[in-house]
């Protein structure tokens, strides 16, 4: 599950047993509730999330909460849970990449080895033009 910078996802050839969804503006407490109204899911194993730069501005110990619920949820149902840091970027502000750092750390050591860095800065690629950040 991903925000709409990985909504190219859907471009790309997937094996048959993979699915992904990206939700345009999403919040990790969006993300947070697919999984939580969809039950169980007795045919899902894993769950990858790469979310998490629209919660920049977010306040922190909201995002903390959210992060907590991903990984609670996860070991209550027996779901092996992977978290794609968020990159920064060069146009990020300074207080929003200190924030997106912020999230990464807490993620990495709530999520530990299910945790998965993020692509460097310098190879993000800004994709608009019109200065939003979508890479």
């Amino acid at each position: 599950m991903a925000d709409s910078n990985d909504a190219t996802l859907s471009k790309v050839q997937l094996p048959d047993d993979v699915q992904a969804y990206a939700f345009r503006g999403a919040r990790l407490t969006d993300i947070h509730r697919v999984p939580e109204r969809a039950g169980t899911l007795p045919n899902i194993r894993t769950v990858a999330i790469t979310a998490g730069i629209n919660d920049r501005n977010s306040d922190p110990s909201d995002v903390v909460a959210v992060l907590r619920h991903l990984k609670t949820w996860g070991d209550q149902l027996g779901k092996q849970v992977l978290f794609v840091g968020t990159p920064t970027f060069h146009t990020l502000e300074p207080s929003a990449q200190r924030s997106v750092e912020h999230l990464n750390k807490t993620a990495e050591d709530l999520f530990g080895t299910n945790y998965i860095q993020p692509i460097p800065a310098d190879k993000v690629e800004i994709v608009d033009e019109n200065g939003w950040g979508i890479h």
